[in-house]
Order: structure tokens, then sequence, then C-alpha cells
């Protein structure tokens, strides 16, 4: 199926704000991470973030790894097989090692004990002690993700359930089963490295880009998992609000375009989201913050005691001159007839909760939608509708902004 053109939109233009300012500064690596966490309305969504690259950026080669190199791997090893030294009073297993024997019973004067070899078939060697580590951390990362609760339209995430099959399969080989699950020193690690076997080669490239992301997270690494995977920890509808909100900005800034822009969505204190300035002319946009106090949480007080908030997705403060007038936009991932007509009316009691800060002409709330409408905005509605596609240039929200900036 064809992506949405909003999504693409979406696609390319969420993970670049991220990491960048408006004024093209790079951002700070634990401001994304909080904006995101705050974004997904959860703690730890950069750690997805890179967990996701790690398994399925195409060039961390995890992927073929688990899936072509390491079963082929598996079919061609074979134990080696080690002397164990053993020293024991009244007797000998295995084959005596009569030098060594001499010298201990020497030392300790003692003519019962005795020193001997004895052979053990083992898989524990530098090589393979990585690749059940890696094993391991794989294990690990999709465990941390719990591919169910990502969003169902992404299909690429649902590759994830077979590289946990790939992995448990691998991890519980003759091979593999019986040795020790801890990170290899740096002399096995570099010992692996050397290893002219492709397999192990793969294994060590991989490995290194899991640290990269995880261990000692490189920033390059991190910056590339934020513009390829930015988007999967978030639901259909967060994303839809985002499209609407970087959709607004884009509009803005077009219309604005000598005004200085100042962003605040990735900071955790911010009273807004974005600010443009120009001369006495400044806009506030508010991005999922309560609408203030009005007529609704006024009756909920007096009749119940508790207030209730309202919170539009979106709304955009225009003040001039000791003057302000308000514009809500909320953004209703769905094409359902009775849920959109049901938000026209809720749409309404928005506007009820505060009469006075809005224009007395033109829409005072659009609604945007993901599919076409076929309508054009009319001046005479105060409650308007937009499609998806009505958000890009010369749309049905340009029409409205240039209203209301009017």
């Amino acid at each position: 199926m064809t992506e949405p053109a909003w999504e693409s939109f979406l696609r390319e233009r969420f993970p670049r704000y991220l990491l960048r300012d408006a004024d093209g500064e790079e951002r700070e690596l634990h401001a994304v991470e909080t904006a995101l966490a705050r974004l997904t309305e959860s703690p730890g969504a950069l750690t997805r973030l890179a967990e996701l690259g790690f398994l399925l950026d195409p060039k961390a080669e995890t992927a073929t790894f688990l899936l072509e190199t390491l079963p082929a791997f598996l079919r061609s090893i074979f134990p080696t097989t080690r002397r164990e030294i053993v020293e024991r009073r009244g007797g000998a297993r295995g084959r005596i090692d009569w030098a060594r024997t001499f010298a201990a019973q020497s030392r300790a004067q003692d003519p019962t004990l005795f020193v001997s070899t004895t052979p053990r078939r083992t898989f524990e060697r530098p090589e393979l002690i990585l690749v059940r580590w890696l094993l391991d951390r794989v294990l690990a990362a999709i465990d941390d993700l719990h591919p169910a609760r990502l969003p169902a339209d992404n299909g690429w995430t649902r590759k994830l359930p077979e590289f946990y099959r790939a992995a448990s399969v691998a991890a519980s080989h003759a091979a593999l089963r019986d040795l020790p699950v801890r990170r290899p020193a740096e002399h096995e690690r570099a010992s692996a490295a050397a290893s002219p076997l492709h397999a192990i080669k793969q294994a060590v490239r991989v490995l290194d880009g899991h640290d990269a992301l995880l261990h000692k997270p490189s920033v390059s690494r991190i910056a590339r998992a934020v513009s390829h995977f930015a988007l999967v920890p978030l639901t259909a509808d967060r994303r839809f609000e985002l499209f609407v909100l970087l959709a607004l900005v884009e509009r803005i800034d077009e219309l604005y375009a000598d005004a200085k822009r100042k962003d605040a969505l990735i900071a955790s204190d911010r009273e807004h989201a974005f600010e443009w300035s120009r001369g006495d002319d400044a806009l506030h946009l508010y991005f999922d913050q309560s609408a203030g106090h009005g007529h609704h949480d006024d009756v909920m007080t007096h009749y119940f005691g508790r207030s209730a908030s309202i919170r539009p997705d979106l709304r955009l403060v225009h003040r001039t001159r000791g003057t302000s007038r308000t514009l809500y936009l909320d953004a209703k991932n769905s094409e359902e007839l009775s849920y959109l007509a049901a938000s026209h009316l809720k749409m309404h009691g928005y506007i009820a909760h505060r009469p006075d800060a809005f224009a007395e002409r033109g829409a005072r709330v659009v609604i945007v939608c993901p599919g076409r409408v076929a309508g054009a905005v009319r001046d005479i509605d105060p409650v308007v509708f937009v499609g998806a596609d009505g958000c890009m240039k010369a749309g049905g929200l340009e029409q409205v902004l240039r209203a209301f900036l009017s």
C-alpha cells in the first residue's frame, strides 16, 4: 500500500527537526531524548530508537548476520580439544605428567601427589564467546522493544519476531548453549577481529555497531538512528498531530518569511512550542497544552468541585499592539463521518469556553483530517475542515492563516 503523502512529509521533516533547531544548529542528544520521552508519553524512547537502529538499519548487517551468515557458520564449526591439568592426591586420572608430578611432590613433600592431564572437548574460544554475547544483546534489545507494542502500520518491524527466533535457535546450538554469556574481554575481541572467517568478521562489525549505539553511544550513530526510526515509537494518532504541527510551522514560515523563529518544542520547561516575532507582532504556537481558564472549567468547578481543562492539539495566538486573537487546530486521524461530526460539535464547545479569545469573523477552529475534504474553506464557518493535502502550500490551511494574520 502506498504511503500517504502526509506520512512522507512527516518522515522527512520530523527527524530533521528533532536534530536541528530553526537556525540549523545541532541539538544536544539529552534534549532530543527528553522530547521523545514526552512525545511518546514513555521514558527511554531514544534507547528504543538505538535498539531499532541496531536491529533494523541495513548498514548494521544485523539481519544478514542472524538470518544468513550465522546458520551457515554454525553448521561448519567443530569443538577443539584442550588438555586440562589436574592435581590430585592419592592417585591420578588421565595421563600423568611426570615432570609436573615430581616438581609438585618435591614442593609439597608429598609422594601421593600426582599431576595429570585429561582431554576436554570445548567450543570455548574468543570468536564464539563474542558470537554468544552478540546473540544475548540481540535478544535483550528485542525484549526491551516489545514488538507487539510497536505501531502495527510500520510493517518492517514485523521482522523482529523472526530475528528473535533466529537468535534463540542459534543460542541453543550445541556450539553456543554452554558458553558463558559475558562481554568479551579486549584480547578476545582483538583475537576475533583478526579471524580470517567472514562470519566472525561480520559478527565483530555488528557488535561494534551495537556498542556505538547502546554501550558507549556515538553521536553520529545515534543521529542516524533518529533520522531513520524517530517515528516508530509514536502512535499513528500522535504522528498525525505532529504532521499538522510541522505543516502549520512550514506555512507560517512562508507567510512570516522575515520573522525570527524560536523553537521550544524540545525544551522541557517550555511555555509554547514555537515563537515568531516581527516588529510589534508576535505569534505563539502551543502544542498539547491547556487553553487556560474559561467557562467550561468554571462550570465544572462550581458544580463538582473539580476542573476539567480544555487542551486543543494546537493553539496559535497572534499578539500585536496590546491585542491578541487565537486560532485552534485539532488533528483528527479518522475519516469516519460520525466521529468528525461529533468533533465539529466539540469544537463549538471549545469556542464557548473562551469566546473573547477569537476574532469576530473567520475560522476560530480548524479540524484537520487525513482524507480529502470536498468543500473549500468558508469565511462564515467558525469551525472549518481541512484535509491533509490542504495543509500543503496554497491549501485551505494557508487560506485560514492569511485571514487570521491579516
